[in-house]
C-alpha cells in the first residue's frame, strides 16, 4: 500500500475570546508533488480536532495534547505524517 508523506497544519480560525467551541482548519501538505491549492477541512472544537487527529490521522497520544495546545494558541504543525490515498480521501484532506 502506497503512502504519501507530508505535514499536517492546523490553524485556529476563531479569535481569542470568542465563545467556544473554536473552529480550526486542518490541511495536509504532501512533501512531494505539484503545487497548488490544498484541500482544507474545517472542524469545530477541540474534541472534533482530537478525534480527527487521533482516529483519522493516527497521532500518538504523546503528541496529541501538545498539538491541540499549539492549535489553541493559533497554529500547530505535525511533520512527517504518512497517509494512504484512501485515508486522505476519507479524511477530506
Amino acid at each position: 500500500m502506497s503512502e504519501i508523506e507530508g505535514t499536517i497544519h492546523v490553524t485556529r480560525l476563531s479569535k481569542e475570546g470568542e465563545r467556544e467551541p473554536w473552529a480550526y482548519d486542518v490541511a495536509f501538505a504532501p512533501h512531494a508533488g505539484g503545487g497548488g491549492a490544498l484541500p482544507v477541512r474545517q472542524v469545530q472544537g477541540d474534541g472534533e480536532l482530537r478525534k480527527l487527529l487521533r482516529d483519522g490521522v493516527g497521532v500518538l497520544p504523546e503528541y496529541l495534547d501538545k498539538t491541540v495546545k499549539d492549535a489553541r494558541a493559533g497554529h500547530a504543525i505535525l511533520p512527517r505524517v504518512r497517509l494512504t490515498p484512501e485515508q486522505k480521501r476519507a479524511l477530506r484532506l
